[in-house]
């Protein structure tokens, strides 16, 4: 074999292991979004991802919901409608990024700069209630108090520009 051919068959197999790679963190996101739903207690319809496309919007591929940034971890943008039917509440949607990436021969996740957190694996399955946990306690600890921290930093509170006023 020549030294193209070398080149050429490094480079072969480099593409067919992102392949395998790219299937396998669809994989892992499909577990994830599955128990999202079973923690958080959502319906489908309340649960939303969205594309990398500009400008983002909804989708139902999981695929379009992954995009590899150069900080080598998938990044998706997703969230949920809280709009519960016979309540007289606009809907809000809490919307997050959630990083994951392969990491030493296991899957990690974290929020934006947050620490990561490894996600076992046993029996053939992921557990991501760890990441899951976490994310909760980022969701209440960001909406809670939102009236006084409106109040005391509107610049980064935006709770009296998103709800409608009363009459």
């Amino acid at each position: 074999m020549d030294r193209f051919q070398v080149l050429f068959e490094i480079y072969r197999k480099n593409i067919e292991e992102f392949n395998s790679y790219q299937e396998e963190s669809l994989k892992f996101l499909m577990g994830y979004l599955d128990s999202y739903l079973e923690f958080f207690s959502l319906k489908p319809k309340n649960a939303i991802i969205y594309s990398w496309d500009e400008p983002p919007a909804p989708t139902r591929d999981p695929l379009k919901a992954m995009k590899l940034m150069t900080d080598s971890f998938w990044h998706v943008r997703m969230g949920m409608i809280l709009k519960v039917p016979r309540v007289d509440l606009p809907e809000q949607v809490l919307v997050f990024e959630m990083l994951f990436k392969k990491y030493k021969g296991n899957f990690i996740m974290k929020l934006g700069n947050d620490p990561s957190i490894q996600i076992p694996f046993q029996n053939g399955k992921w557990f991501y209630y760890e990441f899951n946990k976490s994310l909760y306690e980022f969701l209440v600890d960001f909406y809670q108090n939102d009236m006084e921290k409106f109040l005391d930093q509107p610049e980064s509170n935006k709770l009296g520009f998103n709800y409608p006023m009363h009459n």
